[in-house]
């Protein structure tokens, strides 16, 4: 068995390889976006991703299928079952390419139909939106045939050859921007398309052929087995259920917010939503580092290890996110007038409250990680997701009730924080030695204890403190100190602590020698 020290050191360098991506390609994109908008114009830039926007509507078919993936082949890795590996592989690629087919055939009808038919274009550029069109689906489907590769990376733990792929991509749609400002006889928005394609193209090409060249044992010789692909369809099916849940949750609240508020409501809702989405990425890329650690330590049914990594990641989850939520909530409003200017009276409310809900859900992934790595998506998710979408007419009936518009996502937070509680039942009946119990008394009373303790003494801080741009920046930096501080001495255990302390020992060590 891994002891957990190595375990800690690989989960910390991997999460330092994405959070690296994540900060590259997000630092690139913005800086490419600038240039884009110079030379293709805002109708150009605007048609391009509305055009795109109707190919990547199938894009959480895609996602659904690669966490499957990943979960097929981690428990294959952790059972050191090669030949299951050989068949996950030839199996999903098959199953890939059955999407790739549906997406072609569905955009290529109802999708071209909808282009040319409903989509507001100037009459005079629908000609190059088509041809944007065609050449958006080949990238989306080159995305989706890579797709088990990146899984097997993935699943092997490999996020250095992950993270290099997406910065390569990155930097390689940068400098291809750059060949837009050349003044070539073609098209602005076609040339840009194709520019996209060849991107895609090469960035991915990376998975299969890193695959092909490390792991020959498993791409060479692939067979199909008809059992593991039904296996993985009804797997896929059902953790379909749950994603599904949460677009009609989202989008219900969002026709929800229309119906009695208006538009400027539904504009501060997406803004709130944004802005979560981007903070989530935190508690995102260290997850999908220690993901397929937890799912290969459950198939060699090393459950001790499973669970002090489910115990380590719920806290990582929450210290991270928190990190960035505390700050934010406290200064709201100072934070937003900075970034946008005009704040209407929406905003701030639904900023905090759409915060919250964030960090709820968050902390479910170690919990729905060693469910779906047992195997029981089907009653996980007809009963957990079945019991949030009750969020959507509690949110009507107090609409209804002339309540202010923040009450109805009062309501959801209400309605996912029960369902953690469903969530840990589930995992109970799913691992009896799961003590729901201990849970509360380690986990989630300690996370508590560090949110009333920092919460007030933050506000207060903040109440002491003029309106400035200097004091909003006082605030978050006492904020995050506080953080860290309660952090290391209420939140982790005396072991946890230990493990830290050795991992910055070692950094120390190796920086001196």
């Amino acid at each position: 068995m891994e002891s957990i020290g190595n375990n800690s050191k690989r989960i910390a360098k991997n999460t330092v390889f994405l959070y690296s991506r994540m900060i590259i390609t997000t630092v690139i994109a913005l800086f490419t976006v600038r240039i884009i908008l110079k030379v293709l114009g805002d109708e150009d830039y605007g048609i391009y991703n509305a055009v795109g926007g109707i190919i990547l509507s199938m894009t959480f078919i895609s996602k659904v299928l690669a966490l499957a993936s990943q979960r097929f082949f981690a428990i294959s890795i952790g059972k050191n079952d090669f030949d299951g590996l050989k068949k996950n592989l030839g199996s999903l690629l098959l199953v890939y390419g059955l999407l790739s087919l549906l997406v072609l055939i569905t955009t290529e009808t109802v999708g071209l139909w909808f282009l040319n038919t409903h989509m507001t274009i100037p009459v005079e550029r629908l000609s190059q939106a088509n041809i944007s069109f065609q050449l958006s689906l080949a990238a989306f489907i080159i995305t989706i045939i890579a797709s088990p590769y990146q899984s097997l990376i993935i699943s092997f733990e490999r996020m250095q050859v992950f993270a290099y792929a997406s910065i390569i991509d990155a930097i390689l749609k940068l400098v291809l921007v750059f060949l837009l400002l050349i003044n070539f006889a073609i098209d602005h928005l076609v040339f840009y398309s194709i520019l996209m394609l060849a991107s895609t193209l090469f960035s991915n090409a990376i998975y299969p052929f890193y695959c092909h060249l490390k792991f020959p044992d498993i791409t060479k010789g692939l067979y199909i087995n008809k059992s593991q692909v039904l296996s993985i369809v009804s797997y896929s099916s059902w953790t379909m259920v749950g994603t599904l849940s949460g677009v009609l949750s989202n989008q219900g609240i969002g026709i929800l917010l229309n119906l009695f508020w208006g538009p400027i409501a539904n504009a501060a809702f997406a803004i709130a939503t944004q802005i979560n989405n981007q903070i989530n990425m935190l508690a995102n890329n260290f997850f999908v580092a220690v993901r397929p650690a937890m799912i290969k330590n459950y198939a060699q049914n090393n459950q001790e290890y499973t669970f002090t990594l489910f115990s380590i990641s719920s806290k990582i989850i929450f210290f991270l996110l928190y990190l960035v939520v505390l700050p934010l909530y406290i200064e709201t409003k100072e934070l937003l007038y900075l970034w946008l200017a005009d704040v209407n009276d929406y905003l701030v409310p639904f900023v905090r409250q759409i915060l919250i809900l964030g960090m709820i859900v968050s902390l479910s992934y170690p919990i729905t990680t060693i469910i779906q790595a047992a195997g029981y998506v089907k009653k996980y998710h007809i009963v957990v997701d079945g019991f949030t979408l009750i969020s959507l007419p509690l949110a009507f009936l107090v609409a209804k009730c002339g309540c202010a518009s923040e009450m109805t996502l009062y309501v959801f937070n209400i309605v996912f924080l029960a369902a953690h509680f469903i969530r840990l039942a589930i995992l109970k009946d799913v691992v009896p030695h799961f003590s729901i119990g201990a849970y509360l008394k380690q986990i989630m009373l300690p996370i508590l204890l560090v949110i009333a303790s920092t919460f007030f003494i933050s506000k207060y801080i903040s109440t002491l403190l003029t309106n400035s741009i200097s004091a909003c920046l006082i605030s978050i930096i006492c904020c995050d100190v506080l953080i860290v501080i309660f952090s290391y001495a209420i939140l982790l255990s005396a072991s946890e602590k230990h493990i830290i302390i050795d991992l910055i020992k070692n950094r120390i060590r190796k920086r001196v020698a």
